[in-house]
């Protein structure tokens, strides 16, 4: 049995910001303590560091750091008056925590940064609305926050500010150079170390409590790799020895030299946040993939036969060359490079428009489908009623209620349940030690003052290092120490503490389990379902405006509609993974490749939509007996397609078993390619359709060769 808690500081990153902490906190309370002699500023100085230093304690490269920094302390000279002016009213007070609470939660949807800066924000709010103070505490407290971010910054940007490489990055890179190998020499042992390190990058990618994406941006960037690397790992392996030894050997070795060039340059970068600058040659991938495009068109012209594996390595050729292009213009903006321009269509760029920027993402949650707004929701009432109760109260350091309801209420009552166990015990615990600690030093503020550091480098490191029961007694004997340095009352603050935040320990529980008591879990299934039928959807319409029977406008919204449901479904997930103690009833190995299932249908969807124009409005009125049943088979595996992913995803709500993958059928690829057949036979005057149609009919089948995996993920989700 262990005694004692196992310490998790692999990149010592809990360390170096013990040891900042341990430095910083100690001089700003020293400054406003023994210097200004002005306990406003003391206290909100020593939590604001606390806030900077540990609560806030942004990862990355420095340049997406030192403007997190600088928002939140804005924030904090925002709402310190607030909370200040409505401290000395139960009614303004409960209103202002309400709405300050919502807006916060809310808006950490935006990015990985505004959310991590969210409980740093909200502690500065507490501090200053339940600490009852006139507008003449104002400046006290501004000039405390003013010393707070100076020092704080300054600590994070000039002591140890080099960051270990973000999971995801470095997991990006070596799948990167995995899938150059790949291209550099093929052979099993390769083939299968890459679909390893692919397969890692989702894992590090799911590991992250709040996601690396953004509206726009290198943050966004890291979010498009992820799906960018699992896009291109299946066209990067030989799908047979035919189409080895078949057509286009010449364009083959160009097209993998260009992209195992870009895979490796992409590598470079991503492993050193773009310190390396290696040149990511995307103009090679352009030649690369137009002189495969050229090669089967000057085949075509030349009346060459062209059997199904000569124009599936075409097909594979070009879609590697377009996948990797993508992939290395996303490490360009992920290391804050500049790229080129998306070499999409226009309507692309005007799809792609309609969900950039931070109110579209707001937008995108707002609905009670979203885990993201239910969790605000409840976040906001839980504080909003734990500060109602500590101004009815009268209770001595009544904003400990409210800090012990924003510490443990989960996004789920079970979580609530435990984080309200660790808690009570975490606080006795530390109530214990600090008790005899501080009766052990008796009433000398010299010791006190030498032990602080030492306090402040265990609250600060424990966070990161132990589970959260040892991090609340670590933060209990903290406590003890700042108030009995400005107001000597023994080991009895300990008490007050103690019953503070059993009370909102209370709250949250009775907020958790009124409002949507199974949180994410209850919400994630119907996420899944929501997000493969929005999916499904925008497949069945990009076919539609493939064959110029739908229109852009229906397109559009389509798309529009895909990305938010993927978006919720996204969030969901992670807000999974952020608990402490995930939902037993969700396996996650199996829920992210469901996740990243329904990204690739989208991005299936997004290619058929961008290549419409390919095939000329003119040229549509084809009516002989191959085009028409080209035509129809496309719609026939457009159908299929589709209805597998609306009964994958009725699964989720039904709690029914999957639907079997739908095998490969060579009758039904002879009739795709039956038009594209033709036409090499001459007998049909129309290539522009039959080469769209054949292309559309192989992604369709690279979608049903991905249903076993699905199938896979969803029966296992069901047996959890």
């Amino acid at each position: 049995m262990r005694l004692l808690p196992r310490v998790h500081d692999p990149a010592h990153l809990a360390l170096r910001g013990g040891l900042r902490t341990a430095l910083i906190l100690p001089s700003v309370f020293a400054i406003t303590n023994l210097w200004w002699n002005d306990t406003q500023a003391s206290i909100v100085s020593a939590f604001g560091t606390v806030a900077f230093l540990v609560f806030a304690d942004f990862g990355g490269p420095l340049r997406d750091r030192v403007p997190a920094y600088l928002g939140l302390a804005v924030a904090g000279f925002v709402l310190l008056p607030i909370g200040t002016l409505c401290s000395r009213s139960a009614v303004l007070a409960t209103a202002a925590m309400a709405v300050v609470a919502f807006t916060v939660l809310y808006a950490g949807v935006i990015n990985g940064f505004v959310a991590g800066a969210g409980p740093a924000a909200l502690l500065a709010f507490v501090l200053a609305v339940m600490i009852p103070a006139g507008p003449d505490a104002i400046g006290s407290r501004l000039a405390g926050w003013a010393l707070t971010c100076v020092l704080s910054i300054g600590a994070q940007l000039l002591l140890w500010p080099s960051r270990p490489q973000a999971p995801v990055r470095g997991a990006a890179a070596a799948a990167c150079r995995a899938l150059a190998a790949v291209l550099r020499q093929p052979s099993p042992e390769h083939d299968e170390a890459a679909r390893a390190a692919v397969d890692r990058v989702a894992l590090a990618f799911a590991a992250t409590p709040y996601r690396p994406s953004g509206p726009s941006g290198p943050a966004a960037a890291i979010a498009q790799l992820v799906d960018d690397l699992d896009g291109v790992a299946p066209f990067t392996m030989l799908p047979d020895e035919k189409v080895a030894a078949g057509r286009w050997p010449g364009e083959r070795a160009a097209t993998n030299r260009a992209a195992a060039a870009v895979l490796e340059a992409s590598a470079v970068r991503l492993a050193s946040d773009g310190a390396t600058p290696a040149p990511v040659d995307l103009y090679a991938l352009d030649a690369a993939h137009d002189a495969v495009r050229d090669a089967v068109q000057e085949a075509r012209a030349r009346g060459d036969h062209l059997d199904r594996h000569a124009f599936r390595e075409g097909f594979r050729l070009q879609a590697l060359a377009d996948a990797v292009w993508h992939l290395g213009r996303h490490a360009l903006l992920a290391t804050g490079a500049a790229a080129p321009a998306q070499r999409d269509y226009e309507e692309e760029a005007a799809m792609m428009g309609a969900l950039t920027g931070s109110r579209q993402e707001l937008a995108a949650h707002a609905s009670m489908r979203s885990v993201w707004l239910r969790n605000s929701v409840r976040g906001a009432v839980a504080l909003a009623a734990a500060v109602l109760v500590g101004q009815l109260s009268d209770a001595t350091n009544a904003f400990w209620i409210v800090l012990g309801t924003l510490s443990v209420l989960r996004s789920h009552a079970l979580g609530t349940g435990t984080s309200i166990r660790d808690a009570l015990i975490g606080t006795v615990a530390g109530l214990i030690a600090g008790g005899v600690v501080v009766e052990l030093i008796g009433g000398d503020d010299v010791v006190l003052w030498i032990v602080l550091p030492f306090a402040v480098f265990l609250a600060a490191w424990s966070p990161k290092a132990l589970p959260f029961l040892a991090a609340q007694a670590s933060f209990s004997l903290l406590v003890l120490i700042l108030f009995n340095i400005i107001n000597p009352v023994g080991w009895r603050i300990g008490i007050v503490r103690f019953e503070d935040v059993a009370l909102g320990c209370a709250v949250s529980l009775v907020v958790g389990v009124l409002l949507w008591p199974r949180g994410a879990a209850a919400v994630v299934r119907e996420a899944v379902r929501g997000s493969y039928d929005a999916s499904a959807a925008y497949l069945a319409a990009a076919v539609e405006l493939l064959q110029h029977r739908g229109t852009l406008a229906r397109g559009r919204e389509a798309h529009r509609a895909a990305l938010a449901a993927h978006d919720r479904l996204d969030t969901a997930f992670r807000q999974v993974l952020g608990e402490r103690r995930a939902p037993t009833e969700l396996g996650l190995d199996a829920l992210g490749t469901l996740v990243a299932g329904a990204a690739r249908v989208r991005r299936t969807a997004h290619a058929l939509t961008r290549a419409h124009p390919l095939w000329p409005v003119e040229t549509i009125d084809d009516n002989t007996p191959t085009a028409t049943a080209a035509r129809a088979a496309l719609d026939a595996e457009t159908t299929a397609v589709a209805a597998w992913l609306y009964d994958l995803g009725r699964t989720f709500v039904e709690v029914a078993d999957p639907p079997p993958p739908q095998t490969h059928d060579g009758a039904r690829e002879g009739r795709l390619v039956g038009w594209f057949r033709a036409n090499e036979e001459g007998r049909d005057p129309t290539p522009d359709g039959a080469g769209v149609v054949a292309w559309a009919g192989q992604h369709l089948e690279a979608l049903r060769r991905h249903q076993v995996r699905l199938a896979d993920a969803a029966a296992r989700l069901e047996r959890r």
